[in-house]
């Protein structure tokens, strides 16, 4: 966001509850969904709406054809830029338009129509299940090491024994 010129904490904040409620929805890891927002505006420089468009086909792409969400998201990032060559590779054609916006389009209405929902569909089953279980607990330790970590009276208690440790030696 910040090399397309559209970063403020608002818009940073926005996508990170968007990345959180992709995570509910489908179990892509909410750190993945941006990492591929990122990897996908870096390729194609998107607005909001459009990049969080990407995204979520990136994650249904991902989830549909077993292909790691890094790869589903340089795959979308490039039709971003007009390039659909590399879907070819999995089967996937797509019209070029005489724009790359136009391509883009068309990339987007294809992967919508084979591969919409594909994320969220994939929650229904165990392993869907097992992977929000694994992701509900990262969450909270992420949140607890940040609890930890942000306190000052934590701080202040561990530079004790620091200081414990320096008078024993």
């Amino acid at each position: 966001l910040a090399a397309s010129g559209q970063y403020s904490k608002n818009t940073s904040q926005e996508f990170s509850d968007f990345a959180s409620k992709l995570q509910d929805l489908t179990g892509a890891e909410d750190d993945a969904v941006l990492s591929a927002a990122s990897m996908i505006e870096s390729l194609g420089r998107l607005d909001r709406e459009g990049l969080k468009s990407a995204t979520q086909a990136a994650v249904d792409l991902s989830a549909a054809m077993g292909v790691d969400l890094d790869t589903a998201a340089r795959l979308v990032g490039k039709a971003a830029d007009g390039n659909t060559e590399a879907f070819k590779k999995y089967g996937i054609t797509i019209e070029e338009g005489t724009t790359k916006t136009e391509t883009f389009s068309n990339a987007m209405t294809k992967l919508n129509e084979r591969f919409g929902g594909a994320g969220a569909k994939s929650m229904e089953t165990f392993g869907g299940a097992m992977k929000a279980v694994k992701n509900s607990v990262a969450d909270f330790q992420q949140s607890f090491g940040e609890l930890i970590t942000k306190n000052p009276a934590v701080v202040a208690g561990l530079k004790s024994v620091v200081g414990i440790f320096k008078d024993l030696t």
